[in-house]
């Protein structure tokens, strides 16, 4: 967090105005563009419910 506050007055206005709609771009990558991790019941599965199959 040093290094963020020491940074920060050198960063223009409209840059840091930016900075929240990174925030929710963000958001939704990890939400919604990325693939979810298996859950439990789906490793007891071998995985077939998350898309892989064993050959």
């Amino acid at each position: 967090m040093k290094a963020v506050r020491e940074h920060l007055p050198g960063i223009a206005v409209d840059e840091l105005m930016e900075l929240p709609d990174l925030a929710r771009a963000l958001r939704f990558a990890v939400r919604e563009a990325l693939p979810r991790a298996a859950g439990p019941k789906e490793i007891e599965k071998g995985g077939r419910a998350s898309g892989c199959s064993r050959t």
